[in-house]
């Protein structure tokens, strides 16, 4: 990366509250239901954690190389992750949607059967296709634009900062 002490970066990333219930991602129970999988939910919260630690360690690497100014700042909202957006400067966004993944649950007491997800997890996974929306490519673009940026704003609007203080501390035992 090149050196550029002027440079600005702010990422703003906003996540699932994953200290609540939830039911997707969850385990899949009884006639297809989706319910709340609390050791897979820890999981999920430990991830968010050091994600958010990992971020915020490069803001005194790119100070020490010269690279800019780094902040970052992470909220959570109570929200079931079926979106993404990912935002270029205040000019070009990707859009898409999550992939969902049946997949064994380790901590399910359920016996598997091979003729039903019961007991499976319902996992939210990278991987979709993503659209590409840019302030230079006509009306149609900022419109879209335009309204990712509306829906993200509200959504960070509604979320509360994560903080270490309020998190439950990570089990070291979570899978």
């Amino acid at each position: 990366m090149s050196t550029d002490p002027a440079r600005r970066v702010h990422l703003r990333v906003l996540v699932p509250d994953f200290i609540e219930e939830i039911d997707v991602p969850g385990q899949v129970g009884a006639a297809g239901k989706v319910t709340d999988a609390p050791q897979f939910r820890e999981h999920l919260r430990h991830m968010v954690v050091e994600h958010e630690r990992s971020l915020k360690a490069h803001i005194g690497r790119m100070a020490a190389r010269g690279q800019g100014t780094l902040t970052v700042e992470f909220r959570v909202l109570h929200i079931s992750p079926l979106r993404q957006l990912y935002f270029i400067n205040s000019g070009v966004v990707y859009e898409g949607l999550y992939k969902l993944d049946l997949r064994p649950n380790p901590d399910s007491a359920a016996v598997p059967r091979p003729d039903t997800a019961e007991g499976d997890l319902l996992d939210i996974i990278g991987g979709s296709r993503l659209d590409r929306w840019s302030l230079d490519s006509g009306e149609q673009d900022r419109e879209n634009l335009a309204h990712c940026r509306e829906f993200f704003e509200t959504l960070w609007r509604g979320a509360r900062e994560l903080a270490p203080a309020t998190l439950p501390p990570i089990r070291p035992d979570a899978p």
